[in-house]
């Protein structure tokens, strides 16, 4: 059994947006690891972002900043893929790592999707993300 430890914590803090996006209702299909130039810092390296392209409309978290080619990239990202979907992850350790990463943010990703246009679905309230 693998510990989340095992992985780069970049890696881990895009499964978390996968995951958040995921407990939203969303397809895997429509969620994407994108590498491109952070327009909003300047002479930055290059940026890992999560995106949502769904209804049209398309959100991305910049996750951070990543220095490694892109053939790394795509492979660091699919060991963490490939261990989470083979359940070679500990459980105990999946939920701390996502409520550390994303338990503050839960209302923000909100807001910021309904922002952009998106349909949640939601009528009344939201229950919880830990569906």
């Amino acid at each position: 059994m693998k510990k989340i430890a095992d992985f780069d914590p970049i890696y881990v803090d895009c499964w978390a947006w996968h995951e958040a996006f995921r407990k939203l209702g969303f397809s895997a299909d429509d969620i994407y690891v994108e590498i491109a130039k952070n327009g909003s810092v300047e002479d930055c390296p290059l940026f890992i972002f999560m995106s949502l392209i769904s209804q049209g409309r398309k959100f991305s978290a910049a996750i951070g900043p990543v220095v490694e080619p892109e053939s790394v990239i795509a492979q660091k990202w699919t060991a963490l893929c490939e261990a989470f979907n083979a359940k070679q992850i500990d459980e105990g350790d999946l939920a701390t790592a996502y409520e550390a990463r994303m338990s503050h943010l839960h209302v923000s990703i909100v807001s910021a999707l309904m922002n952009k246009g998106f349909d949640l679905g939601l009528r009344g309230e939201v229950e919880s993300f830990d569906n």
